[in-house]
């Protein structure tokens, strides 16, 4: 069967969303050279994933911008300004305007035109190439003007349709999970200190929680509201490893609560660590539930797919962490 002719063809692109590209553009057009400069390190890694399929617009906005902060760091002289300059604005000119041209060539003027590029651009182009080399000032002129075309005709009209809010989240989500690889042990502390996965009473109240829920410690569950709100991060973060260093961590925090009147504290962490292990439960146990119910247990489970605990370190670190929650934890059933 024949695909409709309206509908829309997909590509693959090298950013990871539209939160990720609306950040890379803000960055470029701003006048701080450290995010820009940023923002050219996300463009390489781009290409290096694009390989020769860079788009045009793309490599020469990296050009002009990469001239603009060598000029605000003052590193180079004005006839080298010039120079560099120079060749990222003929290589704009060229290259915007290459699709343009048939089997017959065309003057650029008029290929320019047809892209609402000023002609003056054209014409600084052409002095470089062929005459006399502008002035410094009207070079940064050129990349001023060049600079704002490609964000008007090209960066801004990019993922146009994709939605704004769930983006963000998709790419603040990327962001933890990469750091993850690199610093997981430190963004564990972050995540077992208070406000985070021990939440606050404002927190709570704003979550709609009731804060008395810690009224039984033997028997620690989280609430529901508060779980959902963690699943989209723990979902990006589960693999074996960093849930096995979490459930450690938790266990470490938890000894060193033992006897200190934080029961409020001692509560969420033992919660937690009932969570881990309770919802990493064997598939026989949901084999007779429904589609419809395996998607809606889904949604609420941290774990896609069963993964292998280090049972036998768990149980020791449990048995070193004795409190309240102990019996509890001790019969939590992850068969």
């Amino acid at each position: 069967m024949k695909k409709k002719s309206s509908e829309k063809k997909r590509h693959v692109v090298a950013w990871i969303n539209k939160a990720e590209w609306d950040q890379v553009m803000d960055q470029l057009y701003s006048k701080d050279p450290s995010l820009q400069r940023f923002a050219l390190n996300r463009i390489s890694a781009w290409k290096a994933r694009y390989a020769s399929s860079t788009p045009v617009a793309v490599d020469c906005t990296a050009d002009l911008v990469r001239c603009q902060v060598l000029d605000r760091v003052g590193q180079l002289d004005a006839d080298d300004l010039v120079l560099l300059y120079g060749a990222a604005l003929v290589r704009f000119v060229n290259l915007i305007t290459e699709r343009q041209q048939g089997k017959i060539a065309r003057p650029l003027r008029r290929l320019a035109g047809n892209l609402n590029i000023p002609e003056w651009v054209v014409n600084l182009r052409h002095d470089f190439t062929h005459r006399r080399l502008p002035t410094l000032k009207w070079c940064r002129k050129g990349c001023k003007v060049v600079l704002e075309w490609l964000q008007q005709e090209y960066w801004s009209r990019q993922l146009g349709g994709e939605d704004g809010p769930f983006a963000d989240l998709n790419w603040l989500l990327a962001e933890i999970k990469q750091f993850a690889l690199e610093s997981s042990g430190l963004l564990i502390d972050v995540m077992v200190e208070d406000g985070f996965l021990v939440p606050t009473p404002e927190q709570l109240q704003t979550l709609g929680c009731d804060c008395g829920d810690t009224s039984c410690p033997a028997e620690p569950r989280l609430p529901q509201v508060f779980l959902r709100f963690w699943l989209s991060l723990l979902k990006t973060l589960n693999s074996p490893a960093f849930i096995h260093l979490l459930l450690e961590k938790l266990f470490t925090e938890l000894k060193l609560l033992t006897g200190e009147p934080n029961d409020h504290r001692m509560f969420y962490i033992a919660a937690w660590i009932s969570e881990l292990i309770s919802c990493n439960g064997k598939k026989f146990a949901y084999h007779f539930e429904t589609k419809v119910q395996k998607k809606a247990r889904m949604r609420e489970c941290i774990f896609v797919n069963r993964i292998q605990m280090r049972w036998q370190q768990l149980l020791a670190v449990c048995l070193e962490a004795a409190c309240v929650s102990t019996p509890h934890l001790l019969r939590v059933d992850p068969e």
